[in-house]
């Protein structure tokens, strides 16, 4: 999003400053002729801006999206776009967000992983230890079934368990040896402190 934003800040002012030189400097010096002719210069000063503005526009959002496209392919640093964040785990799982960093469902950065995002979705805390990850979902829900509780995801085996009663979650947890639960953090605080690792 960094890159992306960069790219943005950059090249809008690039494009508005090109579309003026083009539209001011250029077509009057290189097409002279074009303008002598009463019809066509009256249309030319009509629609010459508009249009040199409609191809720089366009040619903006193409370079936007190559270097979106090469930066989504960085597992380990790419943050999302737009209206959507990710946050990677372990290759090839990952967190994603959309609209707010406030809670999170688990996705997959590759198709061949195979994990939908209905396997675990609506994370509000969680805690990441090696290859594993424990974490809280929103348990109140409109619908049956309701989203478990608790959740026990494995990055190495992509092996998923959860749980509608803490009582089985801190059960199984010891089995991991976790002696206690430990301190879920919400997604946002989780996000802020990875990134801020990557700076």
């Amino acid at each position: 999003m960094l890159i992306l934003g960069l790219v943005i800040v950059v090249l809008i002012p690039i494009c508005l400053i090109g579309g003026v030189l083009l539209s001011f400097l250029v077509v009057p010096l290189f097409c002279p002729r074009l303008r002598e002719s009463s019809v066509v210069g009256f249309f030319l000063k009509i629609l010459d801006v508009p249009i040199l503005a409609a191809f720089l526009f366009i040619l903006f959002w193409a370079v936007v999206l190559v270097v979106e496209r090469n930066a989504a392919k960085d597992y380990w640093n790419y943050q999302g776009a737009y209206d959507w964040y990710r946050m990677p785990l372990e290759y090839p799982y990952e967190l994603r967000m959309i609209d707010s960093i406030d809670n999170a469902y688990l996705a997959s950065f590759s198709a061949e992983a195979g994990v939908a995002s209905k396997d675990i979705s609506r994370i509000r805390r969680y805690y990441k230890e090696g290859f594993l990850v424990l974490g809280q979902c929103d348990d109140s829900c409109r619908a049956e079934p309701c989203r478990p509780s608790w959740f026990i995801f494995a990055c190495n085996t992509g092996q998923v368990e959860t749980f509608s009663k803490k009582e089985e979650y801190l059960q199984r947890i010891e089995k991991y040896g976790f002696e206690k639960e430990p301190e879920l953090l919400t997604v946002k605080e989780n996000w802020g402190s990875f990134w801020a690792r990557k700076k």
